[in-house]
């Protein structure tokens, strides 16, 4: 097999994780390696030899390693026994090439155990490794033959005086599977053809790297994102140039990198899951992580408002708006618009600064995102708030009847407000109490004229007032 040796040895110099220092965090951001392990440049197609190399590549073991080179002798032992029946039909030689396998090799069936190296090393296999040994061993004898594959299964096929037969791979009788397999005289078995539904023919390409897929999405649902992700990049650049809609390389390289975005979010490191996506795209622009990009920076840009970080967020989102999709600018905008609105409001409530707040208001309402629902509410609460506090700012000096007149002012803006309507109420009681109280004390000391000029003035102020409306009724019974 020609691997390409100067990229070989750059992919595992720049493997182990990939460290990024980002603006916006002090920390450092571990990402898994996005390159590929190796690079096969041979475009044409694959030998048996060739199948065998690239396979151990994908197990993840180093053809030319002391242990990659025991492998292919293994394998050169298997072939020279096949070749052996080199002489017979070609019907036989297909079905012997199951009897070598199994005579001298495999031994037990693991589902999970898709690496070729690991078959040639301990007979452990399943359907891709045993396939792709099968084919490998099928193509020495000179046979055509090709790799099956449904949505839970590889076998293969060979094609002798034109008729097609299926071998089963997993199974020393699986030559033709669906026909009796005689023992003696008076017994038989038969392979059932399993999983066979929605089968494709596939390319030897396609077929060898079958092997690093499984490895990825094995690797992928352990979390093991660092093999994961390394595996479908190497597949994903070994099949770019087939055309087809069998390779589905760039589709699972896109999936594997998406699940990583979303084991990110689910961590809720929203930054990190920003700054991976950038990172994936620049790399590789054939992926689309655009939904995950869009959700990553929804997701942060929520976080840093709900955090009273306006200023970050914006910071944060401007660079990135023509990035994502346009309803999602359309929800966050006016999340902003309220963070920063809140921040500044924040400022104007230490300083007690009411009508400056309320003119800020006012302001804000003329921004074309106060129509969002969102912002009307905050702005509409905002408005009760400070006007609430100058009411109150008036009370504490009192002055409850210029407390009222405030009231009066919110309620020409907010006639709606129960708060304000209350707190008016509450002002006028107040009020009530001083003028009452003045006027009892001027009662008990006989000066009834001027009893009744604090009761003229106080309904003056207040003419609905029925605690100053019985006074006057009580004074005017005794005379006065």
């Amino acid at each position: 097999m020609i691997l390409h040796k100067k990229m070989l040895k750059a992919f595992f110099l720049f493997l182990g994780f990939f460290r990024l220092v980002t603006s916006f965090a002090q920390s450092q951001i571990a990402f898994p390696p996005i390159d590929p392990l190796f690079v096969y440049e041979n475009t044409s197609d694959l030998t048996a030899q060739e199948i065998i190399c690239v396979g151990i590549a994908f197990s993840g073991g180093d053809p030319d390693s002391s242990q990659g080179a025991r492998d292919y002798q293994t394998f050169l032992g298997l072939a020279a026994k096949v070749l052996e029946y080199k002489n017979l039909p070609q019907i036989e030689q297909a079905e012997k090439v199951l009897s070598v396998m199994y005579g001298n090799l495999l031994t037990r069936y693991k589902s999970d155990q898709t690496k070729l190296d690991v078959a040639l090393q301990n007979g452990t296999y399943n359907c891709v490794s045993a396939s792709i040994l099968y084919l490998a061993l099928a193509k020495t004898l000179g046979l055509n033959v090709k790799v099956q594959r449904t949505p839970s299964h590889a076998f293969c096929s060979v094609y002798v005086d034109g008729k097609k037969i299926d071998v089963e791979a997993t199974n020393p009788s699986g030559f033709n599977p669906g026909t009796k397999k005689m023992l003696d005289e008076k017994r038989y078995f038969v392979v059932p053809k399993k999983y066979y539904n929605s089968r494709h023919e596939i390319s030897d390409r396609m077929a060898v790297s079958l092997i690093a897929r499984n490895i990825s999405a094995n690797s992928s649902n352990r979390k093991d994102y660092k093999t994961a992700i390394s595996f479908a990049a190497t597949r994903y650049v070994f099949m770019k140039d087939e055309v087809g809609p069998d390779n589905d390389a760039l589709k699972d390289f896109t999936s594997v990198l998406s699940n990583y975005t979303a084991y990110l979010t689910g961590k809720k490191q929203f930054q990190p899951a920003v700054i991976w996506c950038e990172y994936v795209q620049e790399r590789w622009p054939q992926v689309d992580l655009s939904a995950d990009y869009d959700t990553a920076v929804y997701n942060y840009v929520a976080v840093l408002c709900n955090a009273n970080r306006a200023d970050e967020a914006l910071d944060f989102y401007v660079p990135r708006k023509t990035k994502i999709f346009e309803k999602t600018q359309k929800l966050l905008e006016p999340v902003i618009f309220s963070a920063r609105v809140r921040a500044d409001l924040a400022l104007m409530k230490d300083g007690n600064l009411n009508d400056k707040a309320l003119a800020y208001i006012e302001s804000a309402r003329e921004n074309a995102l106060s129509s969002d629902a969102g912002v009307k509410k905050l702005l509409t609460e905002m408005q009760e708030y400070f006007w609430l506090r100058k009411v109150q700012d008036e009370s504490n000096k009192g002055d409850w009847l210029s407390a009222s007149k405030i009231a009066d002012a919110a309620l020409a803006q907010m006639p709606t407000s129960a708060k304000i309507k209350n707190i008016k109420k509450q002002c006028l009681y107040n009020y009530d109490v001083v003028v009452h109280n003045k006027f009892v004390k001027a009662v008990n000391s006989g000066k009834y004229d001027e009893a009744l000029e604090i009761l003229d003035e106080g309904l003056k102020n207040n003419p609905t007032s029925s605690t100053l409306l019985s006074d006057k009724r009580a004074l005017k019974m005794v005379g006065r």
